[in-house]
């Protein structure tokens, strides 16, 4: 049933979103790293993103926020969502892959997908960052097949500043959340109901 309203929603996402980047491409523009992750586990098949997606969005967060390499260094491990698409029209969602970072290196690849109902109207396109700050943490991201940020562990950046310095900032949750490069128009933006999913 779970994999049944998965299917749905994406379909939902990918039309009513198609009208709005009918050219899409993850990551085109930007400029490709000059190295690979140094591990990679087998890419799933349906996965539409790459190695160097995850790469360049990684990049990206470095150009626009002062402190983000050591903000990453410092951490046990980190998901990167290089392009969520979030739609709403009284039932809204959002939708997109990412890979979990540890020790420079890509782990695991992971889906992030939520259903909504309520007054969201609008379609947003961002990139996305979790920082696991602590090794609690990431244990109880790693113990579940399907994970939910819990309300009361984590704090969400979403007013930046470009040239923002983040060692300026309140980090003294054990995870963060730190969405970016939105180039959309949405009401707000949550991450309640929202789930984490491991790809096989």
């Amino acid at each position: 049933m779970k994999k049944l309203k998965s299917a749905i929603l994406s379909i939902f996402l990918i039309s009513l979103l198609h009208s709005y980047y009918p050219n899409n491409s993850n990551c085109s523009a930007a400029t490709p790293p000059a190295t690979q992750p140094r591990t990679s586990p087998p890419v799933p098949q349906d996965l539409t993103i790459t190695p160097k997606d995850i790469l360049i969005t990684i990049q990206k967060f470095y150009k626009e926020f002062k402190g983000g390499e050591e903000l990453l260094r410092k951490a046990e491990g980190y998901l990167v969502f290089p392009t969520i698409y979030e739609a709403g029209l009284i039932v809204g969602g959002k939708y997109g892959f990412g890979a979990l970072v540890q020790n420079n290196s890509i782990v695991s690849y992971y889906k992030i997908y939520s259903t909504s109902v309520g007054l969201s109207v609008g379609v947003k396109k961002y990139s996305l960052i979790i920082v696991f700050m602590t090794k609690d943490a990431l244990r109880k991201f790693l113990n579940k097949e399907e994970w939910k940020l819990s309300l009361d562990t984590y704090i969400t950046f979403t007013n930046w500043s470009k040239g923002v310095d983040i060692n300026s900032l309140d980090l003294r949750k054990d995870t963060i959340v730190i969405p970016f490069n939105d180039v959309g128009i949405m009401a707000d933006i949550s991450f309640e109901g929202t789930v984490f999913q491991k790809l096989p």
